[in-house]
């Protein structure tokens, strides 16, 4: 049996996601995987350059207020968005 994305928490692999929902989930995916390894790249620098070592667990906290703060930026882009098609609708 292959696990794909698109399989992963659904049960038998013969009822197939929404594509848009397995969408979400790459992006999702995607953007912790980043957010991580440039949180790992800074702690680095850190050590190298400054000699300061970050303790296991602030790691894991400053990756999750990234990936809250990603959210919430997205979030306002969106309500924004939403504010500016009700206005334009108005004119």
């Amino acid at each position: 049996m292959t696990i794909t994305i698109a399989s992963i928490g659904n049960g038998p692999s013969s009822e197939r996601e929404d594509p848009k929902k397995v969408c979400q989930k790459k992006m999702i995916w995607h953007l912790l995987q980043g957010i991580t390894l440039w949180t790992i790249w800074i702690e680095r620098n850190d050590q190298v350059f400054n000699q300061e070592h970050w303790h296991e667990s602030n790691l894991k906290h400053l990756i999750w207020d990234e990936l809250i703060m990603h959210s919430i930026v997205a979030w306002a882009r969106v309500v924004k968005f939403v504010e500016i098609g009700s206005f334009l609708e108005r004119l």
